[in-house]
């Protein structure tokens, strides 16, 4: 490896040499900067210690992996040689985090960061990877938060990642988006989801959801239909589908996909998305959008959320309904929310095989924390929607 020496010294000094933001997608670091040598390489040499435990299609399978040796410029064994490889990327990473949080990194260098992150988190869950990991997974958990943390600064980079809808220059190839995305999500955080970064990675779709500006908007509509549709499939890359596989995890990063998804529980019951002011999420099909639901009723706090932003959606669209505002059309998406809440409870609760008290118990316990969240949502100043109703100049969404 080019810089198989390097420490974090000279890449923070790099980085505090530098004064403005860098944002050229053609670029890790920016037109203007001459990054460190060697960089590209620590960042982007993803490799899988061993190789041919899985096979494609199976389990277990690192479908992200792009080398199966370590390079090696010193003509060390490859035990050392990986060695330098992980606190080289290490003390890159650090030294990334510590940068200016006026510092954007650009599209390219935030999905390679991504990238190495999710395959990372992929290594640490694989014992056949673990065991032959020339250094402690503490230190790799800290290139994880490192790495997520930087690239989340990038949101037109999370938009691709999630969406896997990226130019050569902006994702280079052979990215799997479910295996990378599902690994991101079910990362089991040291420090806990609280003090992990995948609510930066996430926060920008709910915020923007409703953005007056339509480019943004559209964003966050397409990153948050991206998170749908994987953790909705049952098919994946690694034999095991999404669905199965969070469901099974129930990881609590959960909490800030339903926070990125509750403006968008309209979308989920086909609902015009001129009548709740989103724009490139499209509708769900009934299908998946369940299975949406029926994920974050595993955790009380996603549950509250998602289900509290569909109550509160209902509760708006019977109002308006109620003063004769916008036809039986409102009435209709009402009922369907209500059964999406209560099919996505009514799932759970089978997928979990409770008995008929333990089902009782789960369903008024869930339903419970929705209506509080509801209360919430309305508190903050946040319903639902109705833009298109006639007489109506404004309208607050969850």
């Amino acid at each position: 490896m080019a810089a198989a020496s390097r420490n974090s010294g000279e890449y923070r000094e790099f980085f505090r040499a530098t004064t403005t933001p860098f944002n050229e997608p053609q670029s890790y670091f920016g037109a203007t900067v001459r990054e460190p040598s060697g960089t590209t390489d620590i960042i982007s040499n993803r490799v899988e210690e061993n190789p041919g435990v899985h096979q494609p299609g199976t389990p277990g399978y690192l479908a992200d992996a792009n080398s199966n040796t370590y390079e090696n410029p010193k003509g060390l064994d490859q035990y050392r040689a990986g060695l330098d490889h992980y606190k080289n990327l290490n003390a890159l990473t650090s030294a990334l985090d510590l940068a200016d949080t006026g510092y954007t990194p650009g599209t390219k260098l935030s999905t390679e960061l991504y990238r190495q992150g999710a395959f990372l988190s992929e290594v640490l869950t694989d014992p056949g990877q673990t065991r032959a990991l020339p250094t402690d997974p503490s230190s790799i958990n800290n290139t994880i938060s490192n790495v997520v943390d930087v690239a989340s600064r990038n949101t037109d980079a999370t938009t691709v990642i999630l969406t896997g809808d990226g130019t050569p220059e902006q994702l280079g190839s052979g990215y799997h988006r479910d295996s990378a995305v599902v690994a991101l999500l079910e990362h089991d955080w040291p420090g806990g989801v609280e003090n992990s970064p995948m609510h930066k990675m996430l926060d920008y779709i709910s915020t923007d959801a409703h953005s007056d500006n339509l480019e943004d908007a559209t964003r966050a509509g397409k990153s948050a239909r991206a998170l749908a549709d994987v953790i909705s499939s049952t098919k994946s890359p690694g034999g095991v589908g999404n669905f199965d596989s969070l469901f099974k995890d129930n990881s609590p990063s959960m909490r800030y996909v339903a926070q990125a998804l509750s403006p968008y529980v309209g979308n989920m019951v086909d609902v015009p998305e001129n009548l709740l002011g989103t724009h490139g999420f499209g509708n769900l099909d009934p299908v998946e959008s369940t299975r949406v639901f029926t994920l974050m009723d595993n955790d009380q706090k996603s549950a509250a959320i998602l289900n509290g932003a569909a109550i509160a959606q209902a509760y708006e669209f019977d109002q308006e309904f109620a003063r004769g505002e916008g036809g039986q059309d409102l009435a209709l998406y009402s009922g369907r929310l209500h059964g999406l809440i209560e099919g996505g409870i009514a799932a759970n609760t089978g997928l979990h095989g409770y008995d008929a008290t333990s089902a009782a118990t789960h369903s008024k316990e869930v339903l419970g924390a929705g209506y509080m969240s509801a209360k919430e949502f309305f508190n903050a100043g946040v319903g639902a929607v109705t833009d298109a109703l006639p007489g109506k100049s404004s309208s607050c969404r969850p």
